[in-house]
């Protein structure tokens, strides 16, 4: 109950994340910057989150409204069918300077404690692949709000590293998109999916924000 009402707590405090909850001209205008998605396939029951910035996206990234759909895709995953895990599968080769420097770290702390203590699926591993100087960078800006235990969860995969041993280690190729080797379609066409199941959930997310209140 702790954990479900912080949940609450959190999104009544963040209104201006928590209540973006349909696609307008500036979640849209993100979703250009991202290839973002829930893949098809889940790994031992855990569902996995695949995230990745376009190249030179930077004038239209904003972290406020990439968490915001983040959230949104974490409920559209429950509401399929509650998974026992979530993965995170985020592509670094897209990340610029000009990225980061948007990136307040007042909100990368929030967004931290969020995910850390109120997310609605129970964490699994986080995988950064194709890492450079930018993500690295950025993986030192939110060390601080990262727990220990958290923190043990999150694996940097350096850029030319060998998929073979990733699939054996992590995640199979039957769960992974074809521009990781893997057997799934491309994760543009699973963005193009989700974003449209986003669309077709829009009664489901406005019945969420008209129904929020803390738990007693």
């Amino acid at each position: 109950m702790k954990i479900i009402k912080g949940h609450y707590r959190m999104k009544q405090a963040r209104p201006d994340v928590f209540a973006a909850r349909n696609l307008n001209e500036d979640m849209r205008r993100n979703l250009r910057a991202l290839v973002t998605c829930i893949l098809p396939v889940r790994h031992n029951d855990s569902v996995i989150f695949f995230c990745k910035l376009r190249e030179r996206s930077y004038g239209d990234f904003d972290l406020r409204c990439a968490l915001a759909i983040l959230m949104m895709f974490s409920e559209v995953a429950v509401f399929n069918g509650p998974p026992k895990s979530a993965t995170f599968l985020i592509d670094g080769s897209g990340t610029s300077l000009k990225h980061i420097m948007k990136m307040k770290p007042n909100l990368l702390k929030m967004i931290a404690e969020y995910i850390q203590n109120y997310f609605p699926i129970r964490l699994g591993n986080v995988h950064i692949l194709n890492t450079g100087f930018p993500t690295r960078m950025l993986f030192k800006m939110v060390l601080p709000f990262v727990k220990p235990e958290m923190a043990a969860l999150i694996h940097l995969h350096s850029i030319g590293m060998d998929m073979e041993t990733f699939y054996d280690q992590w995640i199979p190729k039957r769960c992974l998109p074809k521009e990781y080797g893997g057997e799934l379609d491309s994760v543009e066409v699973y963005n193009r999916m989700c974003t449209e199941e986003l669309e077709s959930l829009q009664w489901f997310f406005d019945a969420e924000l008209l129904q929020r209140t803390i738990p007693t």
